[in-house]
């Protein structure tokens, strides 16, 4: 009866254990998630454009390539992040444990405001990116009735 009795007390250890660090990698990654996204809208909302229409397409491949490379693996992180978050209070409430309430500016969503305004900041410089465009090909082609 004894064996059994630490079995469980084990077993219980090891639950509590394995949601502590769950947790604090919840927390981790909510953390880096949401730093990433603070210097990627600061970069976004930059409008300081190349002066020259070669300059400034090799900005919009950057652009580009921040939307299809650097971006999806961040949302799925994010996604991961939710799903973790839901595992917590889940395994939690399974073992009868009080409700996980993460610190002050790391709840779920906080991410998504966070991602939204990332979202925003995303379609502006898209828009600032193809006015720069065209103003810097309209310079050209009336340069180009000077020459």
């Amino acid at each position: 009866a004894g064996d059994t009795g630490a079995r469980r007390l084990n077993k219980a250890l090891g639950v509590l254990v394995d949601i502590e660090r769950s947790k604090r990698d919840y927390e981790n990654i909510v953390s880096d998630l949401l730093e990433w996204i603070k210097r990627s809208i600061q970069m976004l909302q930059s409008r300081r454009f190349p002066n020259s229409l070669e300059k400034l397409q090799l900005e919009l491949q950057k652009f580009n390539e921040f939307r299809s490379v650097e971006k999806p693996p961040k949302f799925k992180e994010k996604g991961d992040l939710e799903a973790s978050f839901f595992n917590i209070k889940t395994t939690l409430l399974a073992n009868k444990r009080k409700p996980y309430h993460p610190p002050e500016g790391k709840l779920v969503q906080d991410v998504d405001e966070a991602w939204n305004q990332l979202e925003k900041a995303e379609n502006n410089r898209a828009a600032a990116l193809r006015d720069e465009m065209i103003r810097q090909e309209r310079l050209e082609h009336l340069a180009s009735k000077f020459d």
